[in-house]
């Protein structure tokens, strides 16, 4: 179940930020429509990557007992950067902004593969600690 719940808990946390940060940016002055119709499309967007990426990596990573949040955090950074980097290179944009929507994409994917990782493994090996104890 924990899987299940970390699938979404990323995502949501991703859109929830950037549109607390829009919206202070914007001075609240925006539309509430178009800003759902932003958080919902980032939502979908990050769930698809944690779907299509994250639970492959998780199953790969817990196959080979890698319980180290560091792991999850490179990988969440590496594949959203590498991804754009083969799509922007058929593309017609300069490299250096293509470079600059990769990291930002990168920051975002690692943030959510923490979220990933604190709700699956973090969780589960404090939960087997703490029975441990008992």
């Amino acid at each position: 179940m924990s899987l299940i719940k970390a699938v979404f808990y990323g995502p949501f946390a991703i859109a929830s930020f950037l549109l607390t940060l829009i919206m202070l940016l914007s001075g609240f002055n925006s539309v509430i429509s178009s800003m759902l119709a932003l958080g919902l499309i980032i939502f979908v967007i990050s769930l698809a990557g944690n779907i299509i990426i994250g639970i492959p990596t998780h199953l790969v990573l817990k196959k080979l007992n890698v319980k180290n949040g560091f792991a999850y955090i490179l990988i969440g950074f590496i594949s959203p950067t590498l991804i754009l980097g083969v799509v922007e290179f058929f593309g017609n944009q300069s490299y250096r902004s293509a470079l600059t929507t990769g990291l930002i994409f990168g920051c975002f994917g690692a943030f959510c593969a923490y979220v990933f990782w604190l709700c699956v493994v973090y969780e589960s090996s404090a939960d087997a600690m703490i029975e441990g104890c008992e």
